[in-house]
C-alpha cells in the first residue's frame, strides 16, 4: 500500500493470493485475499482500498486430503508395478483396463499396450476360457472371489501355469492377481518322478533277487528239455515241426535266463537279422497258443530286410507284443492278429512316437494289429510304465521291457487303440549290407565263437 501511494507498481491488485489471517482468539486461518483500489481524481494516487477475504480452510483441507490420497494411490501403483505377481483389472464386460508389468511379462508382452481394451480370454485357449467361465465366474459374482489354478497361453504359444485369484471390483469388473507357478510345479513333478524312479529301482532289485533265486534251477530244467528235444530230432525222420518248436523255445528261454543269471556280462553286439525269418518264428510260436476261432498272419513286403538287432531281444519284443494282442482278442468270438513288415518309406509321415525318437532312415516299419477289446484312453499313456497292468495276472513288466529294448536299439514305438482293436507300430534300424552277405558274415562269426568256446 505504501509502494502504491508513492507511485510504485502493484503486485497484488487485481489478483487473488493466499495469506494467513489472525483470528481474535489467536488462531491462524488460511484465507484468499483479493485487493482493489480507487484513485484520487486530482493526484491519480490511490485514495482507498477494498478487500475481499474468503476463508479457505475447508478447501485447503480438501486439497490436502486430495493430495494425500493422490500420494497414496501413487505409492500403491508403484507397489503394484514393482510386485512379481501379475495384476490386471477389467471393466464389467471383461475388457482389460489395466495390467501391471509383471502380468504382461508373464504372458510374453513388453507392456500393456497390446492388451488394454481386449477381452481377458485372449490369454487362454478356448477350452480353458470356457472352464474359467463355468467354474470361476459363478463363484466371483456370488461370493465375491475365486481362487484356483489355470493354464494361460503366452504370446509365443507357450503354456503359463498360474495360481489365480479373481475378485469383483466396485465397478462390477474383475481384479485378477496371478502368480506363475510353472517352476514350482516342474520342481514338484521332478521330485515325484525321482521318488518314483527310486521306488522302481528298489522294486526291480527285489524282483531280480527273487527271480535269480529260482533261475538257476529253472535253467537246469530248460537244459534238459532242450537236450531231450535235440536227441529226439536226431532219431525222428522226418523231424516233427513241434519238436523243432520245442527246441527253439528252449534255446530262447536259455538265453533269457542267461541274461538274468549274469546281468553284468557284456551284452551281445547287434548283428544282421533276417526280419522275415525272425517274425515267422514269432508267428509260429504265437499260433500254437491261439484259440480255434483266432488267427495270426504275417504280411511281408519283401524277403531281404535285415535288421540291426540282437536276435534274442528282437524276438522278446515281438513275442511280448503278439502275446498282448492274443490276450486282447475276445474269448468267445472270432479275432485276428496281423503282423506287417516293410521298409519305412521316406515319404511316409510317422507321428511322434511314445517311446524313442522319430526314426532315421533306413529303418523297418513293423506293425502288430489286433481286433481285440482295445485299450481305455486313460490307460493308454501308462502302458509302458513298469508294474502297470490292466490284466488280472502278470506283473506289468512286459511292455516296460519292450520299450527299453526298442529305445536301446535305436527304434521307436507308437500305439493307437479304439473300440475295434489296438495297433502297435514300431520302427527298427536296418543293417545296410545285403542280407546274404550280412548273414553269411554273422554265421562265420558264430562258428568261430563256438570253436573258441569248445
Amino acid at each position: 500500500m505504501r509502494r502504491l501511494t508513492e507511485g510504485g507498481q502493484s503486485r497484488l491488485l487485481g489478483k487473488t493470493t493466499s495469506v494467513t489471517a489472525l483470528c481474535r482468539d489467536g488462531r491462524l486461518v488460511p484465507v484468499e485475499l483479493s485487493l482493489t483500489h480507487w484513485e484520487d481524481s486530482e493526484t491519480g494516487k490511490p485514495a482507498g482500498y477494498a478487500a475481499i477475504v474468503r476463508d479457505s480452510s475447508e478447501r485447503r483441507n480438501l486439497e490436502d486430503q486430495r493430495d494425500a490420497y493422490q500420494r497414496k494411490l501413487e505409492d500403491q501403483f508403484s507397489a503394484i508395478e514393482a510386485t512379481s505377481d501379475g495384476v490386471a483389472i477389467t471393466d464389467p464386460e471383461g475388457f482389460f483396463t489395466y495390467l501391471n508389468r509383471a502380468h504382461c511379462t508373464m504372458f510374453g508382452y513388453s507392456d500393456a499396450t497390446a492388451l488394454v481394451g481386449r477381452h481377458w480370454s485372449i490369454l487362454y485357449d478356448r477350452q480353458e476360457a470356457q472352464r474359467i467361465e463355468q467354474v470361476a465366474m459363478p463363484s466371483v459374482f456370488k461370493e465375491g472371489s475365486w481362487r484356483g489354478e489355470a493354464c494361460g497361453v503366452r504370446r509365443d504359444g507357450g503354456i503359463v501355469e498360474q495360481d489365480v485369484t479373481l475378485a469383483q471390483s466396485p465397478s462390477g469388473g474383475l481384479v485378477c492377481t496371478t502368480r506363475d507357478i510353472g517352476e514350482i510345479k516342474r520342481a514338484t513333478r521332478d521330485r515325484i518322478r525321482a521318488r518314483e524312479r527310486l521306488l522302481l529301482v528298489k522294486r526291480k532289485e527285489m524282483i531280480s533277487r527273487a527271480v535269480s533265486g529260482v533261475a538257476h534251477d529253472l535253467a537246469n530244467f530248460i537244459a534238459v528239455i532242450g537236450f531231450s528235444a535235440t536227441t529226439l530230432r536226431t532219431k525222428c525222420r522226418p523231424c516233427p515241426p513241434e519238436l523243432k518248436r520245442i527246441e527253439g523255445v528252449a534255446k530262447q528261454a536259455s538265453s533269457l535266463l542267461d541274461s538274468v543269471l549274469a546281468p553284468n556280462t557284456a551284452k551281445q553286439p547287434p548283428r544282421a537279422l533276417d526280419a522275415k525269418s525272425a517274425l515267422e518264428t514269432v508267428i509260429e510260436l504265437t499260433a500254437v497258443t491261439l484259440k480255434p476261432n483266432h488267427s495270426i498272419r504275417l504280411k511281408a513286403q519283401e524277403d531281404d530286410i535285415a535288421l540291426k538287432a540282437v536276435e534274442t531281444e528282437f524276438l522278446r519284443v515281438m513275442i511280448n507284443l503278439c502275446n498282448n494282442a492274443r490276450d486282447a482278442l475276445p474269448a468267445d468270438g472270432a479275432g485276428s492278429i496281423e503282423v506287417t513288415l516293410e521298409r519305412l518309406n521316406p515319404a511316409r509321415r510317422i507321428s511322434k512316437p511314445m517311446i524313442g525318437e522319430k526314426p532315421e532312415l533306413p529303418s523297418a516299419l513293423i506293425t502288430v494289429r489286433d481286433t481285440g477289446c482295445g485299450i481305455a484312453e486313460e490307460e493308454l499313456a501308462r502302458i509302458f510304465e513298469p508294474f502297470h497292468t490292466t490284466k488280472s495276472y502278470g506283473m506289468g513288466l512286459g511292455l516296460s521291457v519292450v520299450s527299453e529294448m526298442i529305445a536301446e536299439a535305436g527304434g521307436s514305438i507308437n500305439v493307437k487303440s479304439g473300440a475295434h482293436g489296438t495297433t502297435f507300430q514300431l520302427t527298427w534300424p536296418l543293417d545296410t549290407r545285403p542280407l546274404s552277405t550280412a548273414t553269411a558274415r554273422t554265421s562265420a562269426q558264430s562258428t568261430n565263437l563256438r570253436t573258441q568256446e569248445s
